[in-house]
């Protein structure tokens, strides 16, 4: 039969697209050929040697180009991402922080001020530190379609947020 699409399938038909501009932001544009490239890049800041599984990546920013290639990076790499949202208080910050097992927290200088004290928890990554640590980064990792993609946290109607966990099938069938 024919053969699933995937992430990496997506990314290395980006690069077909050449010069053209993949993301952008009010502080720079990635092009297309530079898309791998720069999703290795955070890749490398989020996990710097942090390998194997039971890595998740939870990201707390703007709209921002680090916020798309933070998705991508975890999903060519085979780990979820967590998206939280910029009202959520300390306490609920926290509670997603534990409940979905976060290795690594991505925040920028809007953001880090509302994860003071998460340290604790996870390690936190400012985008804005002089220098975050890097690491070089494996290759992209073809990724099962049923494999956990994201935790999205919705509050529900009972108050208290859940994460709903969603598949890679689950974005690939959004993006067809």
């Amino acid at each position: 039969g024919r053969r699933a699409v995937t992430i990496l399938d997506v990314i290395a038909r980006a690069a077909g697209y050449g010069g053209g501009i993949a993301l952008r932001d009010a502080r720079r544009a990635i092009r297309f050929r530079d898309l791998e490239e720069e999703i290795g890049r955070l890749d490398g800041i989020v996990r710097s040697g942090h390998e194997g599984p039971g890595f998740v990546l939870a990201a707390l920013l703007p709209n921002r180009v680090e916020y798309p290639l933070a998705y991508l990076a975890a999903f060519s790499s085979g780990y979820p991402i967590v998206p939280l949202g910029r009202g959520l208080a300390g306490e609920t910050l926290a509670h997603i922080v534990r409940e979905a097992g976060v290795s690594t927290l991505l925040v920028d200088e809007n953001t880090a001020p509302a994860c003071r004290g998460l340290e604790r928890l996870c390690r936190v990554v400012n985008l804005e530190d002089p220098a975050p640590e890097r690491r070089v980064r494996p290759r992209m990792v073809p990724v099962a379609s049923s494999t956990l993609a994201s935790i999205n946290y919705t509050s529900g109607t009972t108050g208290r947020v859940k994460g709903v966990m969603l598949s890679h099938r689950s974005y690939l069938a959004a993006c067809r």
